[in-house]
């Protein structure tokens, strides 16, 4: 009976050992999943980083821009408003020139 004993005690053994090393199979195919999703993760945040950035960009490049259209209305107010000034200044010498030409056709019939 000690030897039966001995023999059956060594199967459990056996038995558990194969359940410890299908555990450990499962395990080591758990941690490797594990790491490909970390590095997928990983991945992931590098892109959402990348995102944040262009975003910032963007938003960066639409406040220059705005901020160049305003520097170019405000040239071209500035430009209108000379041009308007000038206009006026034309005007008023068109009229002194049509005044001077009439008072000398006046002085050369007299």
């Amino acid at each position: 009976q000690p030897v039966y004993s001995i023999r059956k005690t060594m199967e459990e053994h056996q038995d558990q050992r194969e359940i410890v090393q299908q555990w450990m199979e499962v395990l080591t195919r758990a941690r490797d999943e594990l790491d490909e999703l970390c590095v997928h993760c990983r991945q992931k945040m590098k892109v959402r980083e990348r995102f944040e950035q262009l975003k910032q960009e963007v938003q960066q490049l639409k406040r220059q821009s705005a901020d160049k259209d305003r520097r170019m209305e405000d040239m071209r107010s500035r430009y209108e408003e000379e041009v308007q000034a000038k206009d006026a200044a034309l005007g008023s010498l068109q009229q002194r020139l049509v005044a001077v030409e009439k008072v000398k056709k006046q002085s050369e019939a007299a």
